[in-house]
């Protein structure tokens, strides 16, 4: 009995540092967060998302994306859109979309960061359903987000969109072939 009372005792240490290091780890994390959010306070970040278009019927699985970001760090900056992936790798701020079916699943899924180009254009690519076929006749939500760096990487899900700083429009589309 004695013994037993020992490897219950054991493991209730084991589980209370754990649980110590695991609120340790979430304090940062969130500290974090907020110092981020502080940070870009003071940003404009505007996404827009133009390709394709809303309503647009999609062949194939992967689909090209293209749209703009205008990235300032103070509403008075004046500075020319020419650096616009300078600024955002400066600021470690990186664009990342977003695609969701519309059907039973309930998941948003990370996608390939587009490629900013020196002007705030961008273009990417990204996967509607499967290559087998998988969602041929459903409707897709799509949406570009302004991320801190390496918040996310590419095929996590989500339920709820992550922490952002702006978001483009939410856009949809339907697969047809």
């Amino acid at each position: 009995m004695m013994k037993l009372w020992e490897i219950v005792s054991s493991s209730g240490l084991i589980l209370g540092i754990f649980a110590s290091i695991i609120s340790i780890y979430t304090f940062l994390r969130v500290k974090r967060v907020e110092k981020l959010a502080s940070m870009a306070k003071n940003w404009i970040i505007n996404v827009k998302l133009s390709e394709p278009e809303n309503g647009a019927e999609v062949s194939g699985y992967i689909v090209k994306i293209s749209g703009n970001v205008d990235f300032r760090t103070t509403a008075a900056q004046v500075e020319s859109n020419s650096r616009v992936n300078l600024a955002l790798q400066e600021k470690q701020v990186e664009l990342v979309p977003f695609v969701k079916p519309l059907s039973h699943v309930k998941w948003w899924w990370a996608q390939s960061k587009p490629v900013v180009s020196q002007d705030g254009r961008f273009e990417g690519g990204i996967y509607i359903g499967e290559k087998e076929g998988a969602g041929i006749g459903v409707d897709f939500q799509i949406v570009v987000l302004a991320l801190p760096n390496k918040a996310v990487k590419e095929g996590c899900k989500f339920v709820n969109l992550p922490f952002y700083y702006t978001a483009s429009d939410i856009l949809t589309v339907k697969r047809v072939r």
